[in-house]
């Protein structure tokens, strides 16, 4: 949380310092009741990378790693007070910083410079597959294939700001996403963690 809270007020000094000094003029962060319904893009998006994950796999005789580690860490904080703080710092903080930095930043700084959609939407959906090599088990065989999907889904994004106008559909999608995939991990049984 300390990490995402930083960036967030980065943006906002980048936003006072470079630009209109509003969030919503600078990164088109604006968010209206009925930009909820774009919570279950996410679930839906998760789904379809999913099935394209597991072709990829596939057709590269790529094996799933069992991610048994992860999976004991969650399963020692089911039902705390820390399970609710990583809910929202992965479905809330998570998704509002990064679609503040890649899809409100990045992709409107390249807009604005005049470079095309495309190739925007390409930056900065390479750029938030990238960031996410933080996590060192992307850096194995196993962990391309979730770089690829996170570049997929920095595609989507991408496009879902660019098709709206407006951070809120890339920032619910992403949340959907997130929220989809740690409620996965809490409340349902997977392998010997349980």
């Amino acid at each position: 949380p300390v990490q995402v809270v930083t960036q967030i007020v980065a943006l906002v000094w980048v936003s006072r310092r470079r630009g209109n000094g509003s969030l919503a003029a600078d990164f088109g962060f604006v968010i209206e009741p009925s930009d909820l319904k774009w919570i279950f893009a996410g679930p839906l998006a998760l789904f379809g990378l999913g099935l394209i994950a597991g072709l990829l796999r596939a057709l590269l005789g790529i094996s799933e790693e069992n991610p048994q580690a992860l999976l004991d860490t969650v399963a020692e904080f089911r039902g705390s007070i820390t399970a609710v703080a990583i809910v929202l710092g992965v479905a809330v903080l998570g998704p509002v910083s990064e679609e503040l930095t890649f899809r409100g930043l990045l992709l409107q700084t390249g807009l604005d410079k005049g470079l095309s959609p495309t190739a925007t939407t390409v930056v900065s959906a390479a750029a938030f597959s990238v960031i996410h090599l933080v996590d060192s088990s992307l850096a194995s065989v196993a962990g391309s294939i979730t770089l690829v999907v996170l570049f997929l889904f920095g595609l989507f994004l991408a496009q879902l700001r660019i098709r709206t106008g407006s951070l809120a559909a890339p920032i619910f999608a992403h949340s959907g996403f997130n929220l989809t995939t740690v409620l996965t991990l809490f409340f349902f049984e997977t392998g010997a963690a349980g």
